[in-house]
C-alpha cells in the first residue's frame, strides 16, 4: 500500500534519522530468537472480527490460527532454503499491469486440510477470514502478497504463500524475527515505564517515526521498487535495514501500521489495523482504545513529515513527527481518509471487517492533552511565556521542532509575534480540527532545549550504601548539556533495585539485599556510563537523607515504583475531587503509598522465636529518629502538618493536616530494641486556599474591592482577579491550580482564561463571543485540589457605537442624484435621503440591507432592529433606559407604507412597501430605525438608530 510520495533530499533524511531504540534498550535484548519462542502474537487482541464471522468462517480462522503457529515452529521454516527445485514451489497465471495473463512461481508454505465445501462457506467468504486473519495478526511478516486464485463458489482448500523474498533464506527469515523480537522488547521496555494508555502510545507513536522513513522509490541505491517490496509492508521493515539502501530503516504506509499495531498488541493496549484509502489512494492506519474506551484515530504514516522549509536555521534538524492524526477527532480524520467496509471485494483485498464507532472528541488530541493548544492568548509576551512553558514540557527528540494548535488567528499572530528567537515560527493552515485554525512549528532549541548528547558520564564511579537506611542518588552528565533528553538506567547484582526514575537525568535507588552492584546510565545515542555500588548489611544507625528520595516506599501495591517527589505531595486543606466525567478521585489531602517492610520472626534472648514490630513516625528531621522503649518520641510541628497509619497489608496512608511544610515518614521494623529495617518517605504539604475572593483588581492595588457584577458589551473582554487565601492568615496561596469556567449552558456566550498575574491575585480575562439578549452569565472559579468554589456574573448586552453598514437592493430602488441616500458612515440618529421611484401602476417594493456594527468586530445581529413610521423627522423620543415613543405617528397615506424587517447571521433586511395607490398620489413618511436596546442603567448608549425620510414618486 502507498501513498503519494512527498519529495525528500537525502541530506534531510539522513539528518532527521534517530538514533535506533533498540542501541537505546540493548540491556532488554531478549534470548528468544523467534516471534514464537518470544510469545510475541500471542496476545487477547488478535482476534477483532472474529465475532461477526459466520460459524464456518470461525472453525476456518480457528483452523487458520493453529497452522500459522505450526509452520513457524517448524524446521522447514526455521532451516529450509526454498528453490525452484523444491516441492514447495509451483506455478500460477495472474493478469499483469497490461492485463495479459502470465505465469509466476511461487513458494507455498502450508495449505489447510480442509476444503470450503468443509467450512460450509463460498471462496468469497473464504477470502474474508484470510485477510481477517492477516490483519489482526502482523507478526507474520513474511506472508506474500499474492494468494491462490478461486472462483466464488468453486470448491478449493486455501493455500498460504511465503514471499520470495524471505524463501530464499532462512538465515534471512531467522535474522528479521530476531531483530523483530530485540526491537519490540526495547519498545515494550521502555513503554512500561510510562503509567497511562496514553502516554505508552504516545512514546510508541513518537519513537517509530523517529526509527524509520518513509521508503521513497527514488531515495538512496535502489534496486527495487519499495511498493512491491514484502519488507517495507510489514513489521521487518522496521527493524531490518532495507536491502540495497544503504542501511536505511524504511517502510511504507502498512509497515507503519502493522509496527504500531503489534507494538501496541506486546504491551496490551486494543488497536486494529484498518486499510483503505487516504488521499484518494490505497492506504492503512490504526484505531486505537485509548483510556476513555473510546476508539481514536491514528496515522503514523502521515505524521512522518519533513517539514525542513520551515526552518530558517540551516543548522536546525527538520521534525519528522507531526500530530495532526494522532488520536484524531473522527470529524477531520475522516475528510481525507476512508476505511475499507464489509461490502467490499476480497479478491483484491478490499474487504475489511465492521469497525467501530470512533471518537470525534477533541480532548484526546496531541494539542489538548499536552498543553499545545493555545486559545485566548492576551498577547505576546503571554505568547511567549507559555512558548517556553511548552518547550520545557515537550519530551526532546532528535530534532528541535514542536507542533502548537492555534485556536484563533489572534493566537496564531501573538505566538509568532512572542517568539523571541532568530527563528521564526511558520503554520500550517488547517481546518474541521476541533476549534484550531492553525498549527505553528517552534524551534526548541532557542528556548533551552537542546538536541541529543553524544556522550555521558555519573557524578559517582564507585559508591558505598548502607542497605536498610541509606539510598544512592546518581545523576548522569550529558555531553554536550541536554538535562531534558532521556536517560535509561539499569542494575546488576544479587538482588532487586528500586529507581525513582527510569527515564530521567537523576534517579534515586534503593536495595534490599546487600553485595556488589553495577549501575549503568544509557543515552540514547548508545553512550554509557557505570558505577560500582557496595551495598553492605544494616546496622540500624540513622543518617541524614538526600533531598527529594524516599526509600522502600512505592506508589503501587506490586512495590516496582519508588515514589518520586511528584508523587509525594499533598495539600493541606485539600479535599478528595471527583471527576464526575470519568469516576476518577484525586486524592489532595491523603494518598495510599506502599512498603514491603513487614513484621518477621526473630530468636530473642529466651530462644524463642517472636515477630518484630513495625512503627511509623512523622518528623520534620530528615534524620533517622531514635528509638526510646520500641517508641519514636512525638514531633509536635510535625504531627501539625500530617499523621501517617501502615496496614496489615503494607498500606501505608498519609493524610496532610491544616498547615503546610515539609515532613519525613518513617517506616520501621523494630524487634528488642535494635532496627531491622527502615524506609522513609519525603513529603511535601502544600497549602490549598480556605477561601477564594473574587476581586475587581490584584488584592495589592490600592482600590482592589470585590468585585460586583459588570456590564460588558458583545465582544469586549473584562478583567476580573480571583484571590485565594488562608482565611486565619489572609496569606495568598500560589502553590494550587484554579480553574474558571462559564457555568452550565454558559459555555457559547463567554471565553474564560486565567493568567496568573502576581502574587496578589490571578487575572481573568473573559471575553464575550454571543448574546441575544441582556445575559447574565454566570462563572465558577475553583482550586482544583480542595473544590473551594467562588461564583460571581458578568452582564453581557448589545449596544451599537456606529450605524450599521446600510445598501440597498439596485433593483428595486433608485437613489436620488446627489448620491446621499444611503451612507454607511453617518453618525447614530443621522438622516437617510431615501426617494423611491416607480411607475404609476406598480407597487413598490424597497429592500434595505443592514449589516451590524457593534462595540468591536461585526458580530451576529441577534437583537432584531424595531421599526416604526411617523410624520416628521424628529416625532420620537427615547429615553436612558432605551424605551422608545412615537410622538408624531404617520398618518394619512404615510400609514399605508408597510414595513417589514427580517434578521438572519449577521444582516439584516429591512423592506418597504408601497402600496399603488400611494404611489399614484405621492407620500412622504419617516421611518425610524431602532436596534439593540434594552432596559438597562448604563452610563454609555445602549441603543442605535437612523431615520429614513421616504418621498414616493412617480417616474
Amino acid at each position: 500500500l502507498e501513498i503519494e510520495a512527498v519529495p525528500i533530499t537525502d541530506e534531510i533524511a539522513e539528518a532527521s534519522q534517530a538514533v535506533r531504540i533498540s542501541q537505546f534498550s540493548s540491556s532488554s535484548s531478549s534470548s528468544s530468537t523467534t516471534l514464537a519462542s518470544a510469545g510475541i502474537g500471542d496476545n487477547d487482541y488478535d482476534n477483532y472480527g472474529y465475532s461477526d464471522l459466520s460459524s464456518g468462517q470461525k472453525s476456518m480462522y480457528d483452523d487458520f490460527e493453529a497452522a500459522f503457529k505450526a509452520y513457524v515452529q517448524s524446521d522447514e521454516y526455521k532451516t529450509l532454503d526454498y528453490t525452484p527445485s523444491s516441492k514447495y514451489y509451483k506455478t500460477m497465471q495472474i493478469n499483469n499491469d497490461k492485463g495479459a495473463t502470465e505465469s509466476i512461481g511461487i513458494y507455498l508454505a502450508f495449505a489447510l486440510d480442509k476444503k470450503f465445501s468443509d467450512y460450509g462457506i463460498t471462496g468469497s467468504q473464504a477470502m474474508q477470514v484470510y485477510w481477517n486473519f492477516k490483519n489482526n495478526n502482523p507478526e507474520y511478516f513474511w506472508i506474500s502478497a499474492l494468494t491462490i486464485t478461486y472462483t466464488d463458489g468453486g470448491d478449493y482448500q486455501y493455500d498460504v504463500v511465503i514471499d520470495t523474498y524471505y524463501a530464499e533464506s532462512a538465515d534471512r527469515r531467522m535474522a528479521a524475527e530476531k531483530a523483530i523480537v530485540d526491537g519490540v522488547n526495547a519498545y515494550k521496555t521502555i513503554a512500561d515505564t510510562f503509567d497511562s494508555t496514553y502516554d505508552k502510545v504516545k512514546f510508541v507513536h513518537d519513537q517509530i517515526i523517529d526509527d524509520v522513513n518513509y521508503a521513497y522509490v527514488t531515495q538512496g541505491n535502489i534496486e527495487s521498487d519499495p511498493s512491491e517490496d514484502i519488507w517495507a509492508h510489514s513489521v521487518a521493515g522496521t527493524f531490518v535495514k532495507r536491502p540495497n539502501a544503504e542501511g536505511k530503516y524504511e517502510i511504507v504506509c502498512e509497515g507503519y501500521a502493522k509496527t504500531f499495531q503489534l507494538i501496541l498488541q506486546v504491551i496490551g493496549i486494543e488497536n486494529i489495523y484498518v486499510t483503505g484509502t487516504g488521499g484518494g489512494g490505497l492506504h492503512a492506519w490504526n484505531a486505537v482504545k485509548l483510556e476513555d474506551k473510546a476508539y481514536h484515530w491514528f496515522d503514523l504514516t502521515w505524521d512522518d513529515t519533513y517539514y525542513s522549509s520551515l526552518a530558517t536555521d540551516s543548522s536546525l534538524a527538520p521534525d519528522g513527527i507531526e500530530y495532526d492524526y494522532f488520536a484524531s477527532p473522527k470529524s477531520y480524520f475522516e475528510n481525507s481518509h476512508v476505511a475499507g467496509t464489509t461490502n467490499g471485494d476480497p479478491a483484491n483485498g478490499g474487504w475489511l471487517y465492521a469497525l467501530p464507532t470512533m471518537s470525534d472528541d477533541f480532548s484526546y488530541t496531541f494539542y489538548s492533552k499536552y498543553g499545545m493548544y493555545y486559545s485566548g492568548l492576551a498577547d505576546a509576551n503571554a505568547a511567549s511565556t507559555e512558548l517556553k512553558k511548552t518547550a520545557a514540557k515537550t519530551i526532546p527528540r532528535n530534532s528541535r521542532v514542536f507542533h502548537i494548535l492555534c485556536a484563533t488567528s489572534d493566537d496564531d499572530s501573538y505566538t509568532k509575534s512572542g517568539y523571541d528567537s532568530s527563528f521564526k515560527p511558520s503554520s500550517v493552515k488547517v481546518s474541521n480540527y476541533g476549534q484550531g485554525v492553525s498549527i505553528v512549528f517552534a524551534d526548541m532549541g532557542t528556548l533551552g532545549i537542546s538536541g541529543l548528547s553524544s556522550g555521558l558520564s555519573l557524578d559517582k564511579e564507585t559508591a558505598e550504601v548502607e542497605c536498610a537506611t541509606k539510598s544512592l542518588e546518581l545523576t548522569a552528565k550529558l555531553t554536550p548539556d541536554s538535562s531534558n533528553e532521556p536517560v535509561k538506567w539499569s542494575a546488576e547484582g544479587p538482588g532487586n533495585v528500586v529507581f525513582s526514575e527510569v527515564a530521567a537525568v537523576s534517579t534515586t535507588m534503593c536495595f534490599t539485599v546487600a553485595g556488589k552492584y553495577t549501575i549503568t546510565a544509557c543515552n540514547l545515542a548508545g553512550s554509557s556510563a557505570e558505577c560500582k555500588v557496595t551495598v553492605s548489611a544494616s546496622s540500624g544507625s540513622g543518617g541524614s537523607i538526600a533531598t527529594g528520595t524516599s526509600s522502600k516506599v512505592y506508589t503501587d501495591s506490586t512495590k516496582s515504583s519508588l515514589v518520586a517527589s511528584d508523587d509525594a505531595v499533598l495539600y493541606a486543606a485539600g479535599a478528595n475531587v471527583k471527576d464526575k466525567s470519568t469516576g476518577t478521585v484525586t486524592y489532595n489531602k491523603f494518598k495510599n503509598f506502599y512498603t514491603d517492610i513487614t513484621t518477621n520472626k526473630y530468636t530473642n534472648a529466651k530462644g524463642k522465636k517472636v515477630k518484630s514490630k513495625v512503627i511509623v513516625a512523622v518528623t520534620t528531621s530528615s534524620t533517622q529518629p531514635t528509638l526510646n522503649k520500641n517508641k519514636v518520641a512525638k514531633d509536635a510541628a510535625a504531627n501539625k502538618i500530617a499523621s501517617a497509619t501502615r496496614k496489615a497489608n503494607g498500606n501505608l496512608k498519609v493524610l496532610a493536616k491544616n498547615n503546610a511544610g515539609t515532613v519525613y515518614v518513617w517506616i520501621m521494623e523494630v524487634f528488642s530494641g535494635e532496627v531491622k529495617d527502615v524506609g522513609y518517605l519525603k513529603l511535601n504539604v502544600l497549602q490549598a486556599p480556605t477561601k477564594l475572593q473574587i476581586l475587581n483588581k490584584a488584592n495589592g492595588s490600592a482600590d482592589a474591592a470585590v468585585y460586583k457584577k459588570d456590564n460588558v458589551t458583545l465582544g469586549a473582554s473584562v478583567d476580573i482577579y480571583l484571590n485565594p487565601t488562608v482565611a486565619k492568615t489572609k496569606e495568598f496561596v500560589s502553590t494550587a491550580d484554579y480553574t474558571v469556567i462559564p457555568a452550565k449552558g454558559m459555555e457559547d456566550y463567554v471565553e474564560v482564561s486565567a493568567i496568573e498575574n502576581s502574587k496578589y491575585g490571578y487575572r481573568i480575562k473573559a471575553k464575550v463571543l454571543k448574546n441575544n439578549k441582556r445575559t447574565n452569565v454566570k462563572l465558577i472559579a475553583k482550586c482544583v485540589q480542595n473544590n473551594k468554589k467562588a461564583n460571581f456574573t458578568i452582564s453581557i448586552f448589545n449596544y451599537a457605537t456606529g450605524l450599521p453598514t446600510v445598501s440597498a437592493d439596485a433593483s428595486v430602488v433608485e437613489l436620488n442624484a446627489s448620491g446621499e441616500g444611503i451612507s454607511g458612515d453617518a453618525a447614530v440618529g443621522d438622516y437617510m435621503s431615501f426617494p423611491v421611484k416607480t411607475s404609476s401602476d406598480a407597487v413598490i417594493n424597497a429592500t434595505i440591507k443592514l449589516t451590524a456594527a457593534t462595540s468591536s468586530d461585526a458580530y451576529t445581529m441577534t437583537d432584531k432592529p424595531k421599526v416604526y413610521k411617523m410624520n416628521s423627522a424628529t416625532g420620537f423620543t427615547i429615553n436612558a433606559k432605551g424605551n422608545i415613543k412615537i410622538t408624531d405617528k404617520a398618518t394619512g397615506l404615510g400609514t399605508k407604507i408597510a414595513t417589514k424587517i427580517k434578521t438572519s447571521g449577521n444582516d439584516s433586511e429591512l423592506t418597504l412597501k408601497v402600496p399603488k395607490a400611494v404611489a399614484t398620489k405621492g407620500a412622504t413618511t419617516y421611518i425610524l430605525v431602532v436596534y439593540n436596546t434594552y432596559n438597562v442603567k448604563s452610563s454609555g448608549m445602549n441603543y442605535g438608530y437612523f431615520v429614513i425620510p421616504v418621498t414616493v414618486e412617480t417616474k
